[in-house]
């Protein structure tokens, strides 16, 4: 990776700030404080050639060899990067993170095992997360190359001289950034003497073939850095990087920096139009490399922004409302203390380049399933070197992205020609309780035919890009329901296939008797009315109980639940098969809303409780019973025949003969009180004097219970 790839990685993140040692101070040439002038300006290949005219007259000055080695550092020449380093990194007084920067050279340059021993004496002088990943990393190359020969790998035909990075797919062909010169007189960056980045256009013609690379867009490519760029809303937007640049002026840090920004455009008529910068955008720090999810609810990007866990962080922000929401860091499992860059999102999995996450070389692009971010996959060889690779994009099996691998910035070209096969894991377990079912008899389609080991569990080999249908058999059980799936390269989930017993069974539910929702943990009871059996369930999930049946037989379902009031309901069994669902309405305890007690009946005048109405109010005690924490007013009414006064007092003495009734049943009288109202609560509008009939006034006789508190 040359040094146009640190021009759109913010060059400044990383570089390190001069502090010349003091054993090593002493009156510089003019050709060192020339040298220090161009590097503190970013001008690191003016830079070097003053310190290696320097170091022509002073050949014992191991500041300058560090400062050399510096230059080609960020000029990202690894080969005399580790020249240069490779004169200090075995002084004493030697800055800990030289023997870094040699290892990474080391590494960049093929020299695994060399870089391993510089990496473990790093190691021992900083604490640096990062180290045993790049070590596990030097230990495990074989993992990392084990894939090589199912890929090929080439060179797109535009690449030139000068760096070529970071495709994207547009139209027909693919859009890139690029440092060619557009004319012979376009302004060049100080930092290595090279165009400033544009972003251009080639049109394919094959798989790495293209036509002519063309401009993109006058209105996007600026006088200074451009891209990457990404699109979204099928090609009709875009987001992309350049130099903090709104309508021609230079907007610059309180450190006279022009920060890296993002900035969004629209597809118009006569190109792209509509440029706006993106929300958060500031002058103090640089933000770029945007990924956009295809519909633009979803961005991600990189940022040196404070707060982070290294140099370059991955954020995530969501267009809501017509508004981004403030970026989040995604977290320090895919940031590290070094570079996480140029993402691309693809469904659900973020690629992206790192050199804090172990890998072949500087940069190694790197995968992550978004859905469960806890699992970093390394893409290995070929898309990975050992040198810098980054800029990846995917599009089926094939795709293109960058690399230095050949000493310049180039876009690659690959194809996956793997097996199209998957490995398919399964398990088969017992729908009544989860427990697995061992050696159950597996079919797909009809054709495929194995067993489960011994703890149910199975695992096939599938060609890929096809449907398929698993069923599961076993004696003394039955298929719940057979599990579709179509098998393509994503496809990571396990295939549960579910047998109950063969049998009778109820699944039984409570419901609010109002909404028809489903109650969460209800505490369910079963009894065979027939045999008087109570029956204990198998299987108690969060919203239902599952208990065997016996078939002609009649059962007494109970449901409870804490503010409902407990309710019984009777079922039976004749001529059912499988499993049968069974709903519990209850209703909901409501205080002080009135209830009706039915069939509450009296003789003319009289307070006296006749046996039919025993029969009711020993349902209220019922209840009373089974919702132990209620407390209840039992009510009587009259109707307005008669005289207030005596419709008033008869009113109390049939509430209060209910209520003594209750309490003879063992129900503890601090929780009922009797209250008769007369005729002062009509339900319809047979007051005095008006006529109404017998039915009219039966209406206004009756019973009523509230509770109170519970």
């Amino acid at each position: 990776m040359k040094t146009s790839l640190k021009q759109i990685i913010f060059g400044i993140w990383i570089l390190t700030s001069f502090q010349v040692n003091g054993q090593l101070a002493r009156l510089l040439a003019n050709n060192t404080l020339n040298g220090d002038k161009e590097f503190q300006s970013f001008a690191f290949a003016d830079a070097l050639g003053y310190y290696k005219r320097a170091y022509k007259n002073d050949t014992a000055s191991h500041e300058l060899e560090w400062k050399i080695a510096e230059c080609y550092r960020m000029l990202n020449n690894s080969r005399r990067a580790e020249e240069w380093y490779g004169k200090i990194v075995h002084l004493e007084d030697v800055i800990p993170t030289s023997k870094f920067y040699y290892a990474e050279a080391l590494k960049s340059n093929g020299k695994y095992e060399e870089a391993k021993k510089w990496f473990e004496a790093y190691e021992q002088e900083v604490d640096d997360h990062r180290i045993r990943k790049k070590i596990d990393a030097i230990e495990n190359q074989h993992v990392l190359i084990s894939d090589a020969s199912f890929y090929d790998v080439s060179s797109v035909s535009f690449n030139v001289d000068e760096a070529d990075f970071s495709p994207t797919f547009y139209k027909d062909g693919i859009v890139f950034v690029s440092a060619r010169k557009k004319s012979p007189f376009q302004s060049e960056y100080a930092w290595d003497n090279t165009a400033f980045l544009d972003i251009f256009y080639a049109e394919s013609k094959s798989e790495n073939e293209f036509g002519e690379v063309e401009s993109f867009d006058s209105q996007i490519n600026s006088k200074l850095h451009d891209g990457p760029i990404a699109f979204y809303a099928n090609g009709s937007k875009a987001v992309f990087t350049r130099n903090n640049i709104i309508k021609g002026k230079q907007n610059r840090s309180s450190e006279d920096t022009n920060h890296l920004q993002l900035f969004f455009a629209e597809k118009g008529e006569n190109g792209w139009q509509n440029i706006t910068p993106f929300d958060f955008n500031d002058d103090e720090f640089s933000i770029g490399h945007a990924t956009m999810r295809a519909d633009g609810k979803v961005m991600i990007f990189a940022s040196d922004k404070p707060g982070g866990a290294g140099n370059a962080d991955l954020y995530i922000t969501r267009y809501v409302g017509g508004d981004w929401t403030f970026p989040e860091n995604l977290g320090d499992v895919i940031n590290t203390k070094g570079d996480e860059l140029f993402p691309f999102y693809k469904d659900s999995v973020l690629y992206f380049a790192s050199s804090g996450h172990g890998g072949l070389g500087g940069l190694d692009i790197f995968g992550v399933d978004l859905r469960n971010p806890d699992e970093i996959l390394n893409l290995g060889a070929p898309i990975n070197s050992s040198q810098d690779d980054f800029g990846f994009i995917i599009r089926n099996r094939e795709g293109y992205f960058s690399s230095n691998r050949e000493g310049n910035d180039n876009i690659y070209h690959f194809v996956d020609n793997r097996a199209r096969v998957q490995i398919i894991e399964g398990m088969v377990q017992n729908d009544s309780d989860g427990a697995p079912i061992p050696f159950s008899s597996i079919k797909i389609n009809d054709s495929i035919k194995f067993f489960t080991n011994k703890d149910g569990e199975f695992s096939v080999e599938l060609p890929l890009d096809e449907d398929y249908i698993f069923k599961a058999k076993k004696e003394d059980f039955e298929l719940v329901q057979s599990e579709s799936r179509y098998i393509d390269a994503d496809f990571s989930e396990v295939i549960v296939l579910k047998l109950k017993p063969k049998g009778l069974f109820a699944r039984i539910i409570a419901i609010d008797k109002e909404t028809r929702d489903v109650l969460p943990e209800p505490l369910i009871k079963l009894k065979n009315l027939t045999t008087g059996e109570d029956i204990e369930p198998i299987l108690i999930e969060k919203e239902a109980t599952i208990f065997p049946l016996d078939g002609s037989c009649e059962y007494e379902l109970m449901g409870a639940k804490k503010e409902y009031f407990t309710r019984h309901i009777n079922e039976e069994t004749e001529h059912q098969k499988g499993e049968i669902d069974w709903k519990i309405p209850l209703e909901k305890i409501v205080l002080n809303k009135e209830i009706a007690l039915e069939n509450i009946y009296y003789d003319l005048n009289k307070a006296t409780l006749r046996p039919d109405a025993l029969v009711e109010l020993d349902k209220l005690v019922k209840i009373l019973l089974e919702n132990p924490t209620i407390k209840i007013e039992l009510s009587s009414h009259t109707d307005s025949r008669g005289s207030d006064p005596y419709n008033q007092d008869l009113s109390q003495r049939r509430a209060e003969s209910a209520v003594n009734y209750i309490i003879e049943q063992g129900i503890d009288s601090e929780r009922i009180i009797a209250k008769g109202y007369g005729e002062t609560k009509l339900v319809n509008r047979c007051a005095n004097d008006i006529p109404c009939s017998n039915d009219e006034h039966q209406s206004n006789r009756r019973t009523e219970f509230k509770v109170t508190s519970y």
